[in-house]
């Protein structure tokens, strides 16, 4: 399946997660959102959780968490 982090196209296992997606966009990008540093946001800038599920044609982007 395809999805999308910061506009980048990611073909992904069906049954993945968002820390899936994060983690075949960049190792640093998945080490920085495992230890809080970065935040993955939906389409409509809503936070989603690292195991939340993904599907088809989603778009997520990364960005600096809020202190």
């Amino acid at each position: 399946m395809n999805v999308f982090l910061n506009d980048k196209e990611i073909t992904i296992f069906k049954g993945a997660v968002v820390k899936d997606i994060v983690l075949a966009y960049s190792e640093t990008s998945y080490k920085r959102l495992k230890s809080g540093y970065l935040s993955v946001y939906d389409r409509f800038g809503f936070q989603t959780e690292p195991d939340g599920p993904v599907l088809e044609g989603q778009h997520f982007y990364l960005r600096i968490t809020p202190k």
